[in-house]
C-alpha cells in the first residue's frame, strides 16, 4: 500500500477557524467548530502554526480496511 495515507490525520476543530488573510467580516469559517476532516500531515502543522485549535489523531487505515471488509462480508 502507499504511504499516502500515513501521512494522513484525523482533525477535529475545538473552535471555528478562519485564514486571516483576506477574511470578510460576517463570512463563513474555513473549519466550523466540532468537524472532522482527513488532513495531510504539513498542512496540520500549518494549521498550528497559524493558531488553529484543534485535537490531530493518526488514521488507523488498516482498522478501515478491516472494518470495510467485515461490512462487505455480512
Amino acid at each position: 500500500m502507499s504511504k499516502k495515507l500515513d501521512n494522513v490525520r484525523i482533525v477535529t476543530f475545538k473552535e471555528d477557524y478562519n485564514s486571516k488573510v483576506g477574511t470578510a467580516k460576517g463570512t463563513d469559517p474555513i473549519y466550523r467548530k466540532g468537524s472532522k476532516h482527513a488532513i495531510h500531515q504539513r498542512t496540520v502543522n500549518q494549521l498550528r502554526e497559524k493558531g488553529a485549535n484543534m485535537d490531530v489523531q493518526q488514521y488507523d487505515y488498516k482498522r478501515a480496511v478491516e472494518l470495510a471488509k467485515q461490512a462487505r462480508e455480512n
